[in-house]
């Protein structure tokens, strides 16, 4: 709705900048929370057991669902 409306309103450029500004700051947030993870993680062999557990039981689920 935000880039719809500054499109409206000031003009597809603006619609294009807002469109950028929330890509740019969702792929810095995705790389900020992958670092944080990281560094937790590497301090916590349990905890990086049980993630990986996790996932790995997501990918069994999901290799079943689409067998």
């Amino acid at each position: 709705m935000l880039v719809v409306k500054n499109g409206i309103r000031s003009s597809s450029l603006a619609g294009w900048a807002t469109t950028f500004g929330i890509l740019g700051d969702t792929l810095l947030h995705a790389v900020i929370s992958a670092l944080g993870l990281s560094m937790v993680l590497a301090q916590s062999a349990t905890l990086f057991q049980f993630i990986k557990m996790i996932l790995i039981g997501l990918g069994v689920r999901l290799a079943l669902e689409e067998g």
